[in-house]
């Protein structure tokens, strides 16, 4: 499948139940808005600790919108929660053959393969997302986690300064990063990286 030119920004950060709601009026005035609307609806009871209600409204959003990815990724990231990552598979890759071009949904589609142990698919899905955005720190970071469980530390380390420069780095790549230092024998370096992630 052709990749589209421009990343399909629909779906905002597609499978991150925690991420800022949109306007819910805005929402509903964009195409496909009476699905996203319930999408943020989800999210905002997830978020208020209102899982069953968060999953309730989940599913009434894809059974109305079955070919929604907002509607699919949601409901994954639930399943995903409940029945482990290979139960939520299914759901991404519809999504990701509905949105191709979306590079966060991309992100949780190629982090559920690695929790599912299908490391070479991940590999290609990250590697896809490098195509779409050579500066994306999520793809680099996967790859480094893949490297540094096969005991290429080398490669980890190299991978992680692609995105060391990071104003807010991720806790996983601090955390990572502080691994590295502590398994390369800089007990010192890595107390660095561990307290700053304390801090955070």
């Amino acid at each position: 499948t052709k990749r589209p030119s421009r990343p399909d920004r629909r779906l905002g950060r597609a499978g991150a139940l925690a991420a800022p709601a949109r306007g819910l009026a805005r929402a509903a005035a964009a195409p496909g808005g009476a699905a996203i609307e319930l999408v943020e609806q989800a999210r905002a009871s997830y978020r208020a600790g209102e899982h069953f209600r968060a999953l309730e409204q989940a599913q009434r959003a894809l059974a109305l919108y079955p070919a929604d990815p907002a509607a699919l990724a949601l409901n994954a990231q639930l399943v995903r929660e409940a029945q482990g990552p290979v139960a939520a598979l299914p759901l991404l890759e519809k999504a990701t053959e509905l949105a191709p071009g979306n590079i966060d949904l991309l992100g949780e589609y190629a982090a559920t393969l690695a929790e599912a142990g299908r490391q070479q698919d991940m590999l290609q899905v990250a590697r896809e997302m490098v195509e779409l955005d050579a500066a994306n720190a999520r793809a680099y970071f996967l790859q480094a986690v893949l490297a540094a469980r096969t005991g290429n530390d080398n490669l980890a380390r190299r991978l992680l300064w692609r995105i060391r420069g990071e104003d807010d780095p991720a806790p996983a790549t601090m955390l990572l990063d502080g691994i590295l230092e502590l398994r390369s024998g800089s007990p010192a370096q890595a107390i660095e990286r561990f307290a700053a992630l304390t801090r955070r």
